[in-house]
């Protein structure tokens, strides 16, 4: 028997032309010869594999599919494999045609080789296909070309020729010799844990499940005409009849053992008792699922190359859990003030899950929010019942006009609704009152002073800054004169911003510093001082930018400093303080 010569041509332009009007013409004798077999085949994403040493041509950058296993005899059948990646297109469904034609003297497909029967085109993996070839009583030296085409503008065509055999050899079945594969269910080493090939053979709905398969005959690459183990996870009921679940970090570790990441979709689950997914780890330790919780069944399948008796695969099933995505239906208030605690804010609804009605599955609900700001959080929540959760929710006074997301749940079973920050609440007024003298400075006064607002509005950590109502030339120092080592005070120094402390107070510091006491003194300036007016601003974020910029608050307060060759005075906001020094 001569050896055909295996490899896959593509034809492209004229040849691709030609291709299709050889299906116009020939396709009723095509039928009849059987030269021709068509299948349906799924879209194919996959990357070529390396042909499982069988030869394959590999015109960089398209990667060819190879043809192996074939026996060209006459009067004889053979399963024929192609191995690559098929060249399907990406429709759902495409048509796939494989055909024989004559060689003519082209050395291009003619019309139907009436010699050989090409039937039962089948579709096994993203990377095999097969084929029935039937070479009638055809004479020696016959030859052609078998194309396979698809909705892609090219063909791959394979030359044959068909000689008797060689005796005394007999042609052989051109079916690999593969490893069978099975499944083979083992007992964790929980107690009471049933044995299952597939562990945890409990997954959660919508997050990440590392499993562990347990079987005999897995292969992690091709070898010769031997497929690698392919291992799918599917839903029944999809839009074609199954829903692929998708898989991840898919290691076979041994002829024995799998590893991967399945990630079965949230909305699988359908409509399920009230709650939300824990952690997968839990339900891998609790083994089973709750009996409030809702399960559907998926199935896993690992498939090798078909053997002499036809399918090779095996499968089991496992049993997904989810919850339903709780609903809000209101939450009262939904305007907050900034920098105002809302202790009593109410979120009505259903499908929530108190502690006491939580399960492994489905956990007891979660409430957060966010802002743009990130200046709005939630100090606690109760979920007092299915329909009704309370929180006390919060945000800094120097917030912007901006919306806030509140989320009832944990991913990815959530419900969310909007709030509303009314930006920038300021202090109406201030109430000042003397503290102590300041320790360093024991010519300096320490006043405390309280911010107030009719909302009970919390000023903690926000930001304060004093300005100067008048211009220098309009506050006098009556102890400063011509040729002073000291410049005159007659405006406000620059100090840092002050930061508000949670119980909405600040300290601001008024008096001369003990140097220009002590020098003034000398020069015989005393008694003398100065008095100035102060515009006290809050910094408030701006609603277009993450920029700050200071708004003016509360009434001007007049600052006193002033001392006498015996005392010091400090005074604020209409009070005074004097003593001896």
């Amino acid at each position: 028997m001569r050896k055909p010569e295996k490899k896959w041509r593509k034809a492209v332009a004229t040849g691709f032309l030609q291709a299709m009007t050889l299906i116009v013409l020939i396709s009723a004798p095509v039928c009849h010869s059987q030269s021709e077999a068509t299948a349906c085949f799924p879209a194919n994403d996959n990357p070529a594999t390396d042909g499982g040493g069988c030869i394959e041509l590999d015109l960089s950058p398209d990667e060819m599919p190879s043809m192996c296993g074939a026996v060209w005899a006459p009067k004889t059948t053979s399963t024929v494999y192609i191995r690559g990646n098929l060249p399907v297109g990406s429709s759902a469904c495409p048509d796939v045609f494989l055909f024989a034609t004559k060689l003519n003297s082209y050395g291009t497909g003619g019309g139907p080789d009436p010699y050989v029967s090409v039937t039962d085109f089948q579709y096994v993996s993203p990377t095999l296909a097969k084929f029935k070839l039937s070479i009638g009583e055809a004479p020696p030296g016959d030859s052609g070309i078998i194309q396979l085409f698809s909705e892609q503008p090219f063909i791959y065509f394979y030359h044959y020729a068909i000689w008797p055999a060689s005796p005394p050899s007999a042609p052989g079945p051109s079916q690999p010799n593969c490893p069978t594969i099975t499944l083979a269910p083992v007992t964790p080493g929980s107690p009471g844990t049933p044995s299952t090939p597939i562990f945890p053979n409990v997954w959660i709905a919508g997050v990440d499940n590392s499993i562990v398969i347990k079987g005999s005959g897995l292969t992690s690459q091709a070898v010769g005409d031997c497929i690698a183990t392919l291992v799918t996870a599917s839903l029944p009921g999809g839009p074609t009849g199954s829903e692929t679940i998708p898989i991840s970090n898919l290691k076979i570790v041994d002829d024995n053992t799998i590893t991967a990441v399945v990630t079965p979709p949230a909305s699988e689950t359908g409509s399920q008792p009230a709650g939300q997914v824990r952690a997968a780890r839990a339900i891998a330790a609790a083994a089973a699922p709750a009996d409030s919780d809702t399960t559907e069944t998926a199935y896993v399948t690992l498939s090798g190359t078909p053997t002499a008796e036809g399918d090779n695969s095996a499968s089991a099933t496992v049993q997904i859990v989810g919850c339903s995505t709780p609903t809000i239906t209101s939450i009262t208030p939904s305007t907050w003030l900034a920098g105002k605690i809302y202790s009593d804010v109410s979120l009505t609804g259903k499908d929530f899950i108190t502690p006491s009605a939580a399960t492994a599955a489905c956990p007891a609900t979660r409430v957060t929010v966010n802002s743009g700001s990130g200046k709005v959080s939630i100090s606690s929540f109760q979920v007092t019942g299915a329909t009704n959760i309370t929180a006390s929710i919060k945000s800094m006074a120097d917030d912007r006009n901006e919306p806030v997301t509140v989320t009832v749940g944990t991913s990815p079973y959530t419900a969310t609704t909007k709030a509303q920050i009314t930006g920038c609440q300021l202090p109406t007024s201030e109430a000042t009152t003397f503290l102590t003298w300041f320790s360093d400075l024991p010519t300096v006064g320490v006043w405390k002073v309280t911010l107030t607002n009719p909302s009970d509005i919390s000023f903690s950590g926000v930001t304060l800054e004093e300005f100067n109502v008048d211009n220098f030339t309009d506050t006098q120092d009556t102890c400063y004169f011509k040729g002073s080592k000291y410049d005159p005070f007659n405006a406000l120094p620059w100090e840092p911003d002050w930061r508000v402390y949670p119980d909405n107070t600040w300290y601001d510091q008024v008096g001369w510093n003990p140097g220009p006491v002590a020098y003034y003194r000398a020069q015989k300036r005393a008694p003398c001082g100065t008095s100035m007016r102060q515009q006290m601003a809050m910094s408030c974020l701006n609603d277009n930018a993450d920029e700050y910029s200071f708004h003016n608050y509360g009434g001007v307060n007049t600052l006193v400093d002033s001392f006498t060759n015996t005392t010091v005075t400090s005074g604020r906001a209409g009070k005074q303080e004097t003593k001896d020094y």
